[in-house]
């Protein structure tokens, strides 16, 4: 979905009307107060829209404007299908009910830990780097997936919450709260395992299941655009470079085997759902096929 240009409020149904009658669907996002902006899924009439818009803008009453049948405009909610860390933390999609109840828990079992600091031993992953996996073969399994519960500074919960604000608010509305949540525990077990294979130490935060959402996202919108799925490339770059930023050592001690495991799932979960594994594996044997 791409951005065609600012309307005034009570212009915004002349215009909507007058791309509709050229066969444009146009979706409404509330943006200033005197001003509404109009975005539209059709990469094709993007530029004959944006076009439009400058003309209407200098002359509203000209009459290729006026003389148009009634057609109600589309209004579509947005916020659902562009993801934009710009855009998306100051027009904040509603929460929903497990990306709420994610962030409530991460919030209170911060606040616990400041009461309570034998709490940690309850939620790591491992005291032990060997033997592996000593406390989940006891059966305390739960240990599998609670260190993305763990935030050991304020900055750390900020910047996690608001990733998981952002991506899972999208995910949910767009797949359901189980869908979120199978993502979730699936990405939170696979990133914490390897961070703790590949570095027994204590570690925790849920920035390893957003680097896994970001990668479902960025996939889902690259193969299956119908999926509504659109990540742009700001949002992408800028968690990329941060990721590479923690595992070359600029950011600080931060648990970056967790945020490129976790990727790498969301990346797969992504190519898996959006049949692009499928594809390229079938591809794969008719070019064979063909050899002979």
């Amino acid at each position: 979905m791409r951005r065609i240009g600012k309307v005034p409020k009570e212009q915004v149904a002349v215009f909507a009307n007058f791309l509709r009658s050229r066969g444009l669907e146009v979706a409404i996002r509330h943006g200033d107060q005197d001003d509404v902006e109009l975005w539209a899924e059709d990469e094709d009439k993007i530029d004959a829209a944006k076009d439009s818009l400058q003309v209407y803008l200098a002359d509203p009453t000209a009459e290729q404007f006026q003389r148009l049948p009634t057609i109600a405009p589309t209004v579509k909610k947005t916020n659902s299908r562009y993801i934009d860390v710009r855009t998306q933390i100051f027009h904040r999609p509603a929460l929903k009910a497990i990306t709420t109840a994610l962030i409530a828990i991460s919030v209170l079992v911060f606040i616990a830990r400041q009461a309570l600091p034998s709490l940690d031993a309850l939620l790591i992953y491992s005291a032990y780097a060997q033997p592996l996996f000593k406390e989940i073969r006891a059966g305390e399994v739960w240990r599998l997936l609670t260190p993305i519960f763990l935030h050991f500074n304020l900055l750390h919960i900020i910047f996690s919450m608001l990733w998981l604000h952002v991506l899972g608010s999208q995910l949910e509305q767009r797949e359901g709260g189980k869908y979120l949540l199978l993502l979730v525990v699936a990405i939170g077990i696979i990133s914490n395992t390897c961070q703790y294979l590949m570095a027994a130490s204590i570690f925790g935060g849920f920035s390893g299941v957003v680097y896994g959402l970001l990668g479902y996202v960025w996939i889902m919108g690259k193969f299956k655009p119908r999926s509504g799925y659109i990540l742009d490339n700001f949002t992408l770059g800028f968690m990329l470079v941060w990721l590479f930023m923690g595992i070359i050592g600029m950011v600080g001690n931060i648990a970056s085997a967790a945020h490129v495991f976790g990727f790498i799932s969301g990346v797969v979960w992504g190519l898996i759902v959006s049949d692009q594994l499928v594809m390229r594996r079938n591809n794969r044997r008719t070019s064979t096929r063909d050899k002979f």
